[in-house]
This record gives structure tokens, sequence and C-alpha cells, in this order.
């Protein structure tokens, strides 16, 4: 199980900085800062 959650959570970093990604370049690169953060699920923390 430790695999599957190790691609889940590399999958939704790569979705959370495309995403990101999107937003600055509508918004001129402007941001507030950044850094990691966990997302609890009714599975576990990712």
């Amino acid at each position: 199980m430790g695999q599957v959650w190790q691609t889940v959570t590399e999958v939704l970093q790569i979705l959370l900085d495309a995403d990101r990604e999107a937003f600055l370049r509508q918004h001129g690169g402007r941001k507030n800062g950044y850094y990691p953060r966990k997302l609890e699920t009714a599975f576990g923390q990712v």
C-alpha cells in the first residue's frame, strides 16, 4: 500500500503545481507565498 500512497502523493503534487503555474500565468506572477502542505483524506494523510 505504501507505493500506492507515494504515487497518489506525487500525482497530487504534480496537479497542484500545474494549477499554481496556470494561476500565476493568468495573474502576472503575483503570489503570496508557497509551502508544502499535507492533505487529510478519509484514507489517511497524503
